[in-house]
């Protein structure tokens, strides 16, 4: 999977941009304020359909403007969505796509930003929506199944805060919970396992040092038909009491620890930011070995905080044919051993230089 171009109008800063990609590394360049993260930004919003930063689609238009485009070129298609005040149109080559679940997966990528660290500070939703979201842009079934569930455990919820329930409809309900439990739990047991196999690998890579990391995941039972329905079977009665559904793939959780302890207590911020990138790099590997396809990896403001040694170092192991998108306020003194493109942003212009070497 290779984005050959990106053309942004009216979307945040930029009136207009366009930028002829590199198949192999792209580095982004400028001051903070010029748009660096707008830029992976769009490309997230073709992959997910949604802002990784914005909770309202309009925050994306250009204040004076009313509607915003990207049009994202990947291999021989041309990925579009249109954003007005009153939503957003998904186009696959100039086809109207109606439903999101029918867009999201089409183009992959895997995104590295700094306050990703939050997934060790923040709750379990914050954790699961991670989980969700790199899962279901590689399995429709799983992206059904979300939704499916999503739709019953709101229904069951509304029906439990009734004065009197019906409890027919309630383990109708119930019964039809079951499958799409199984999916959700089976492919997050499977991602985390993966993860979980591969993360110290990718640390000592980044470190050149042998830590012991593991990913836990804390499902709510096992992955089997009999077992969920003996599971929502025992919380029955706690549902009625409680007025909502107590177990089940919306409490779950994981938990990153670093040489036996939770990684929240025990790591250093310079120790979490590798362990995430480490986590980051796991799946875009699983992504390889479950779809076959190649994700785009975009990686915001990967080289602050880093001596001239360690970005070298970091910009050398990341993988050679996986698409990569970066962004830095500079890359002075750094010496890059492989094909790139080096785009130049301006604030005020909002016009990109590039060449390649």
């Amino acid at each position: 999977m290779i984005a050959k171009s990106l053309d942004l109008y009216n979307f945040r800063n930029y009136h207009k941009i366009h930028l002829d990609l590199h198949p192999k590394k792209n580095i982004i360049i400028g001051n903070n304020g010029t748009g660096k993260t707008n830029i992976l930004e769009s490309i997230v919003m073709i992959a997910d359909t949604r802002s990784f930063r914005a909770d309202d689609d309009q925050d994306l238009i250009l204040k004076t403007e009313d509607t915003a485009r990207i049009d994202l070129k990947v291999d021989d298609d041309l990925y579009r969505m249109i954003i007005t005040n009153s939503g957003k149109t998904l186009f696959i080559n100039n086809t109207t796509i109606k439903r999101s679940s029918d867009f999201i997966g089409k183009v992959n990528a895997v995104l590295f930003k700094p306050d990703d660290l939050e997934i060790f500070t923040r709750g379990p939703r914050y954790r699961r929506r991670i989980l969700d979201l790199e899962i279901g842009k590689m399995s429709k079934k799983y992206l059904e199944a979300l939704l499916t569930y999503s739709r019953l455990l709101k229904d069951k919820n509304a029906l439990l805060k009734e004065d009197v329930i019906n409890d027919i409809y309630l383990k109708a309900l119930e019964e039809r919970m079951i499958l799409p439990i199984k999916i959700l739990i089976e492919e997050r047991e499977e991602l985390i396992k993966y993860i979980d196999q591969n993360i110290s690998r990718y640390y000592e890579s980044l470190t050149d040092q042998k830590e012991d990391i593991r990913i836990i995941y804390k499902r709510s039972c096992e992955a089997d038909e009999e077992k969920i329905k003996d599971m929502i079977d025992n919380d029955h009665r706690r549902d009625l009491f409680y007025h909502y559904t107590v177990s089940g793939p919306h409490k779950e959780d994981i938990t990153f620890m670093f040489h036996g302890s939770d990684v929240t207590n025990y790591a250093s911020q310079g120790q979490k930011r590798l362990v995430m990138l480490s986590f980051k790099l796991a799946i875009v590997e699983y992504i390889i070995k479950k779809t076959n396809e190649k994700p785009i990896l975009l990686l915001d403001d990967i080289l602050s905080e880093l001596d001239i040694e360690n970005k070298e170092r970091l910009l050398k192991i990341l993988p050679k044919d996986i698409q990569t998108i970066i962004t830095a306020t500079d890359i002075q003194n750094i010496k890059l051993d492989s094909e790139y493109r080096l785009f130049r942003l301006e604030k005020r212009r909002n016009t990109s230089d590039q060449r390649e070497e």
